[in-house]
């Protein structure tokens, strides 16, 4: 991530993100940062980026379609990245288009679905841990998530 140069990306997902193996190391690279923003720039912004990747602290509190940046909403996003490629059938069944943070989303059939997942990952025996680390910023114990792709 380029959170230590102030870049926060906003649409991570799989579709962004290539992989390169070189040896037995797999290396990520993140791509198209048209929807990128810097960080220390205090004004609000518009959401933009994958629907399903709606920072969640927006659909739960802000209602609304502008915020303010935060480098976590990266990190969360790379949780459901990891989450996507384990398990592609439990995302298959969001209508992704239909998920918003507007006042009348927030009570829509696929914002709860979103909603629910997200409490669900958060108090996950093993998914729980990595909502910590993105809460906290702690990108050494998100890198861990890796090793579940060097075993498989």
């Amino acid at each position: 991530m380029y959170h230590g140069l102030g870049v926060i990306h906003r649409d991570i997902r799989l579709s962004n993100l290539i992989l390169q193996r070189i040896g037995n190391d797999v290396n990520v690279t993140i791509i198209d940062y048209e929807t990128a923003f810097d960080r220390n720039n205090p004004n609000t912004v518009d959401y933009s980026g994958g629907y399903i990747c709606w920072p969640r602290r927006l659909l739960e509190e802000e209602a609304t379609e502008r915020y303010n940046l935060e480098c976590s909403d990266d990190l969360f996003a790379s949780i459901l990245v990891v989450l996507h490629l384990l398990f592609p059938r439990r995302f298959d069944e969001f209508n992704a288009p239909n998920i918003g943070a507007k006042v009348d989303d927030l009570n829509n059939k696929e914002t709860s679905k979103v909603l629910r997942m997200w409490r669900e990952i958060k108090t996950s025996k093993v998914w729980g841990v990595f909502y910590s680390a993105a809460e906290q910023k702690d990108y050494n114990r998100l890198l861990e998530m890796a090793d579940i792709f060097c075993h498989v």
